[in-house]
């Protein structure tokens, strides 16, 4: 016997749970702006990435791999999605872009990780902008900047041209080189304006002498442990998902090196300038803590915030995925590609 009580709109809506939907072809964040490429890549680059376990990452993949299969059985239309399983497919495929490279999907050794950025500057920064400037301590602190940095940018390369020992041999050599060369320099030139200041000056004397010397090494550092790129070529693709490869392409390797290494330019000052800057002007309002393990802790939260925006803006000032008009490419891709107008490539971090 069928009822005669019709059901309430109200009641009929919560009884329909709300679906989302989901494209691994649109990021969650509009990528051709600078503001949602700055809030993608703070979730990517989240420290709390650093200490996901491999089980979660395989787990991770498989979520990601079965969605993908799923999206492309249905025509690639968006997937539909309840809230809870939206924010588990996203946050998935965050740790996926974390963890792993996008060229050949292996997973990324930890430490070379972006999200490894955070938890290992704050004791470079530490050393670079605190430690007094004397040649010991100039040549120990950038060394170990950019023998980090060799490995960052090692790690979050374009990883369709292989590397030899040789090559990686040379590209860490040359970058850490450079980089302490630059820094005694810059100590020589400006040692007779850092011996006359002390406190919030100090660490601004010594954050623009480490900004020019990290800057210059950064810049040097990305070209050289990339240089492989520039000699062979990265793949270059007809989709925007980097799934239809057409060929190889050194013109989209300057300029994905270029980019890359214009970013750790812009990187460097961020996050030494910053909390040079809040120091120098936390002094002059006088407010600086005067306790020494309360200075620590404002030290080190003042060096958390600069690190947690620097690295997402200065990654951010570029598109990952750079796109490419066919007629500037090399004539061997325009010849046997004439039905396409722009070629994709990734970038890299």
């Amino acid at each position: 016997m069928q009822s005669n009580h019709a059901v309430a709109p109200e009641l009929l809506n919560q009884q329909i749970p709300k679906l989302y939907e989901y494209s691994f072809q649109r990021n969650v964040y509009d990528q051709s702006t600078f503001y949602g490429r700055f809030m993608h890549f703070q979730r990517v680059v989240d420290p709390r990435n650093f200490f996901i376990t491999k089980e979660r990452i395989q787990q991770s993949k498989q979520m990601v791999e079965n969605s993908r299969k799923q999206q492309a059985a249905q025509n690639n239309k968006p997937l539909l999605l309840s809230s809870q399983d939206y924010s588990q497919l996203a946050r998935a495929a965050y740790i996926v872009g974390s963890s792993t490279s996008r060229d050949t999907g292996e997973e990324i050794p930890r430490l070379m990780r972006m999200c490894a950025f955070l938890p290992a500057n704050i004791p470079i920064l530490f050393g670079m902008l605190l430690s007094p400037p004397s040649v010991a301590n100039t040549i120990f602190w950038q060394w170990f900047n950019q023998s980090f940095n060799a490995g960052l940018n090692y790690g979050n390369r374009n990883a369709s041209s292989p590397y030899t020992t040789k090559d990686l041999a040379f590209g860490y050599s040359a970058a850490v080189g450079s980089s302490v060369t630059m820094a005694l320099l810059l100590r020589k030139l400006f040692s007779n304006v850092s011996k006359n200041v002390t406190g919030a000056k100090f660490i601004l004397v010594n954050s623009v002498v480490a900004s020019i010397a990290s800057g210059t090494a950064g810049f040097l550092n990305t070209f050289c442990m990339r240089k492989v790129e520039m000699t062979n070529g990265i793949e270059v693709f007809r989709d925007q998902d980097l799934t239809e490869k057409v060929g190889k392409s050194k013109v989209c390797a300057e300029r994905a090196i270029m980019e890359t290494a214009t970013s750790r330019i812009f990187l460097s000052f961020a996050c030494l300038m910053t909390p040079a800057v809040i120091f120098y002007a936390f002094e002059r309002m006088g407010r600086t803590p005067s306790g020494s393990k309360a200075k620590i802790f404002f030290e080190a939260g003042v060096f958390t915030f600069s690190l947690m925006f620097a690295l997402p803006a200065s990654i951010a000032l570029f598109p990952q995925i750079g796109v490419m008009k066919i007629d500037q490419v090399e004539q061997e891709l325009r010849s046997i590609n004439q039905d396409i107008k722009v070629l994709y490539y990734n970038k890299g971090l």
